[in-house]
């Protein structure tokens, strides 16, 4: 799902045996879930040409795991805040029977690096809450799950990206991505060279 979906077509796809309960959330923004669901699908799809090696664990089947497993979905809170990531999904290393979890952060170019102010969003404040959830093992916890969580922040500026590099910790589990001339697309752009290759090292890491 790109955006909102209209309750006709919720009901369409629920008698055709089709829906998907625990999607992510959509945004006040299609621009911001049609990149998130064209870099998801790109992750997918170099998952499916490497079938014998990876397999891609979509949001819903992340969080129904986590809902099976612990009897409710992952918060994601710290210190009474709540910072649901945009995206979830899983890769499963199929030699090696390793699962990574992986969150994603979707940046249209909007947000500030940092600020001044102690409440305002930002990507250091973003990436500072993260790093407190991984590193406490939090999602050990919310997942039931402790095969390593990773964090992938998506922008649509190299100069940004790299403004977010700068500010970030010096973590293996804080990756960033950009997609050059997203701004311009008006129908799905060709996959996304992700891809395969950085997300098939993960295999080895040691578990977080």
């Amino acid at each position: 799902m790109v955006h909102r979906a209209s309750k006709h077509a919720l009901q369409a796809l629920e008698e055709r045996g089709k829906l998907h309960e625990n999607t992510p959330k959509s945004s006040s923004s299609w621009e911001h879930d049609f990149l998130r669901s064209c870099y998801s699908a790109s992750i997918e799809l170099a998952c499916r040409e490497h079938p014998d090696d990876v397999r891609y664990l979509h949001h819903d089947t992340v969080m129904n795991n986590a809902l099976a497993k612990t009897g409710r979905l992952p918060s994601f809170q710290l210190d009474g805040e709540t910072f649901d990531p945009d995206l979830l999904f899983g890769i499963q290393y199929r030699k090696s029977k390793t699962v990574r979890l992986f969150a994603v952060e979707i940046d249209m170019g909007t947000e500030s690096i940092r600020s001044k102010r102690a409440r305002t969003k930002t990507i250091e404040r973003n990436l500072a809450q993260y790093l407190k959830y991984i590193k406490e093992g939090r999602y050990k916890k919310e997942f039931a799950f402790g095969g390593g969580f990773f964090l992938i922040t998506v922008t649509i500026n190299h100069k940004h990206a790299i403004n977010m590099l700068k500010a970030a910790p010096d973590e293996p589990f804080f990756l960033f991505n950009w997609v050059p001339g997203f701004e311009y697309f008006v129908k799905p752009p060709r996959p996304m060279s992700v891809s395969y290759t950085h997300l098939r090292a993960h295999e080895t890491e040691a578990d977080l």
